[in-house]
């Protein structure tokens, strides 16, 4: 018994363009991220580094960086550095 992709039979359709890229392949995307708190900005970092052939763009609302830890204040909470 053999398996067979649905497109393989006679008679099918032409495979969609999006079964014609090996999964590996580094074919062009486009990544948007969306704000720069601590999980975006890891983002910002890991995905240009682990990702090839990509326009990346993070948009952020505020003007600078920092997510809820620039937005709030939280009192009696400290960091010792």
């Amino acid at each position: 018994m053999s398996l067979s992709f649905p497109f393989d039979h006679p008679g099918a359709a032409q495979r969609p363009h999006f079964f014609n890229h090996r999964i590996d392949e580094n074919r062009p995307m486009k990544v948007i991220n969306i704000g720069a708190g601590f999980t975006g900005l890891i983002c910002c970092i890991r995905i240009p580094r682990r990702f090839k052939n990509i326009e990346f763009v993070c948009y952020e609302k505020n003007a600078d960086v920092g997510g809820t830890w620039l937005e709030n204040t939280y009192p009696g909470v400290a960091c010792d550095m």
